[in-house]
């Protein structure tokens, strides 16, 4: 807000920002369980889940960190998280 800034963390405010890095880092969790029963992943629709531990501990230090530089590593560390996760999940049904 000091800088002019009209993203939708100002305008809604950090703890609507940590309730949406959540519910973003953890929905695709959710979302494969729904998805595996209307796919033929098989067993391997397991293999994302190893990424979870990774989700869990980006969205704890998202809740932790103050605003400002200190979220670059961690935006940096999302951005890993999600390559895994699609890799992971690419993995799983390439071995379908």
């Amino acid at each position: 807000t000091q800088v002019g800034k009209h993203t939708l963390v100002v305008c809604l405010g950090p703890a609507f920002s940590r309730w949406e890095y959540a519910v973003l880092m953890l929905a695709p969790f959710v979302l494969l369980g729904l998805l595996s029963p209307r796919t033929p992943i098989g067993i391997g629709r397991l293999l994302p889940l190893l990424a979870l531990p990774m989700a869990i501990g980006l969205v704890r230090r998202f809740w932790r960190e103050k605003p400002g530089s200190s979220f670059n590593p961690l935006l940096a560390r999302t951005a890993k998280f999600q390559v895994l996760f699609s890799a992971l999940l690419c993995v799983a049904i390439l071995l379908n």
